[in-house]
């Protein structure tokens, strides 16, 4: 299942789970060993640390995975990575649980506005519905239901699996109910329920009480008792002690307002015995009240006074152990965000690391680079140089075999060409020949010009 509905009365949740809020209630506090922890999880990979944040999860401790979320959050992820970046933002949902948990919703609140940028650049509607769900709870929380409306139905829309389908058209129904508009709220259930029947209602304890509700507040009573009754069964058939308590306690409300006071007296009473067993605190004190008011009813004001007596017993003590869980949380909240900002530190020291060994591979890659460049200009300079002396080296030659030529031509003609015109020529060429090179050593081409007008 992947997440909630929300609870009845804002008081019952069924079995906790990582990927969706609930309501509070107290989880074990486990002492914090973070230099220990960071420096063993550190070694490991992303889907190591969040295969080891699940299991200490499913043992209901919370900082250790914690610091696994923090340590995926924090680690550098490539933007063309789509892999990574969803892996993180569910790692920023499963973050946003715990914290809700421990009673910081703004960072609750922070975390799955984060996840939810991501989700725009990289989009998995298995994911954001549940990260638009879980705002939607936050905002039903502090009771702004028009909200929470608002972010069930977005997750709504986003939805695939009918399983969660149910649960929401459930949130939206009981956001309804709060807002006081009730035939709204009616038609929500009313499609929860069809869609629950066709899976066995699996979530028929949740829809059954919102439903109840409805008719009592309408004065239809045994629509209520019909609905209670169904939601009873199923606690009982699935050994769901607490749920047991609550229906067993509002079925005796119920009788209440019907004015059967024996059996509302004997409903509350078979809801006393399980939260006594089961230590459900808060269902006692509700009945301890609930009994006052049946016995003053009745005219028994001894009882009645007897059980107001039980009551602010119990409310004190709850209250204690009420304020004693908020210092607990504060010290979570204070243990979590100190291992924060040490993950934060050690986040920003592998971030100067990696961009200095960045800025030397650079700069090693830069001076290969330049070094190779004047490696491949002095073959280039090399490679041409030969190719020049080749080319010297024949012209030499070629203007050799001329000049032999012209040789054997004047030793056939040699009254036809006076000798000093025959020496000049003899000259000139041997100056042609010498001139070529020694121009391609950077001499001036003069000489050229001298001996050859």
């Amino acid at each position: 299942m992947a997440f909630f509905a929300v609870a009845h009365a804002a008081r019952l949740q069924p079995d906790y789970r990582t990927d969706y809020i609930a309501y509070e209630e107290e989880m074990p506090y486990e002492p914090s060993r973070t230099a220990d922890i960071m420096s063993k999880f550190g070694l490991l990979s992303p889907q190591q640390l969040l295969d080891t944040a699940d299991y200490y999860e499913i043992h209901n401790i919370i900082d250790t995975p914690l610091i696994c979320y923090n340590l995926i959050i924090n680690a550098p992820v490539k933007e063309d990575d789509p892999g990574q970046q969803q892996l993180k933002i569910r790692v920023l949902n499963k973050s946003a649980v715990i914290y809700f948990w421990m009673c910081d919703y703004l960072k609750s609140y922070e975390l799955l506005i984060k996840a939810l940028d991501l989700c725009e650049k990289y989009p998995n509607g298995s994911i954001e519905f549940r990260i638009h769900a879980n705002i939607g709870n936050i905002y039903y929380r502090f009771k702004e239901y028009d909200l929470a409306k608002l972010y069930y139905s977005r997750a709504l829309e986003l939805c695939r699996d009918s399983t969660n389908v149910i649960l929401l058209y459930d949130n939206i129904g009981q956001a309804e109910f709060e807002k006081g508009e009730l035939d709204s709220a009616f038609y929500h259930l009313d499609k929860a329920l069809q869609i629950n029947s066709r899976f066995g209602n699996i979530h028929i304890n949740s829809l059954s009480n919102t439903i109840a509700s409805i008719y009592q507040k309408r004065g239809l009573y045994d629509s209520a008792f019909y609905y209670l009754r169904l939601a009873l069964d199923d606690a009982r058939k699935n050994r769901r002690e607490e749920f047991e308590a609550e229906n067993l306690s509002d079925l005796g409300k119920l009788f209440f307002e019907t004015e059967r006071a024996d059996s509302a007296i004997l409903y509350i009473g078979y809801s006393n015995a399980v939260a006594r067993e089961n230590k459900f605190y808060n269902i006692l004190l509700e009945n301890h009240l609930t009994l006052s008011k049946i016995e003053k009813a009745k005219g028994y004001y001894d009882k009645s006074l007897e059980e107001m007596e039980k009551y602010s017993n119990l409310k004190d003590s709850i209250f204690s152990a009420s304020r004693l869980m908020d210092i607990n949380n504060l010290q979570r909240i204070y243990e979590v965000s100190k291992t924060n900002r040490q993950l934060e530190e050690l986040a920003v020291e592998q971030k100067i690391k990696e961009r200095t060994i960045s800025y030397q591979r650079t700069g090693l890659f830069a001076a290969i680079a330049a070094l190779l460049l004047v490696v491949v200009i002095l073959l280039f300079v090399f490679s041409q140089k030969r190719r020049l002396n080749k080319a010297y080296k024949a012209l030499f030659e070629k203007n050799l075999e001329i000049i032999s030529l012209q040789e054997r031509t004047s030793d056939k003609h040699p009254k036809n060409m006076p000798h000093s015109k025959h020496t000049l020529l003899h000259v000139c060429q041997f100056y042609n020949v010498a001139v070529f090179f020694r121009n391609s050593r950077g001499s001036k081409r003069s000489i050229h010009r001298t001996f050859c007008k």
